[in-house]
């Protein structure tokens, strides 16, 4: 049977340097990805992951188990992209593409070239929003956390988190209309 998230955190709080390895080997893909769709290209994203994972050792003490380690963990690199973010504020960069990333829907190179085509579309939109909008909409949809999770892991209220849901949303379908995705199909 699998440790749990909080029981590999009460092993690597005592000390149990695997029971972090594990910890990082679960969580890294999705950690990655969250820094990803924050920051906008792999380097970046990898600095943030890296210095969470770091901030999940240091400050594992700090680990209360009323929250979902994932709250938790959310939190911690949500930070990070934002510290990360602001230090490179007057440098902008394109995205670059997710190497091996596929939807898994396209089944001829027509189908893939047009889903990629999509994706990088949607990771240049989300680079217009601002930086918490992003962030949130990054928490809630990359990494899955519920609202109330959002709220806490932010610090924020429920109706500031489903506002900038709400804005980043609508800020997303309008930029995609303009560039001919998205919408009803006949």
């Amino acid at each position: 049977m699998e440790a749990s998230d909080e029981a590999l955190v009460a092993r690597f709080q005592a000390g149990d340097v695997a029971a972090f390895e594990g910890f990082v080997r679960r969580h890294q893909d999705r950690i990655f990805s969250v820094a990803y769709r924050m920051l906008g290209n792999a380097a970046d994203a990898e600095e943030a992951a890296s210095a969470a994972f770091l901030k999940v050792y240091r400050k594992a003490a700090s680990y209360d188990p009323r929250w979902r380690v994932t709250t938790w963990l959310g939190r911690l690199v949500a930070n990070c992209c934002v510290d990360h973010h602001r230090r490179r504020l007057r440098q902008v960069r394109r995205p670059d593409p997710l190497a091996g990333h596929s939807d898994g829907r396209a089944e001829n190179p027509e189908e893939s070239y047009a889903a990629g085509e999509r994706r990088r579309l949607l990771e240049e939109s989300l680079l217009t929003l601002a930086a918490e909008t992003r962030l949130i909409l990054s928490l809630r949809y990359a990494q899955g956390l519920s609202v109330a999770e959002v709220a806490r892991a932010r610090g924020m209220g429920l109706e500031a988190v489903k506002g900038h849901l709400k804005r980043g949303k609508a800020a997303l379908r309008r930029r995609l209309g303009r560039l001919g995705i998205g919408g009803r199909k006949p």
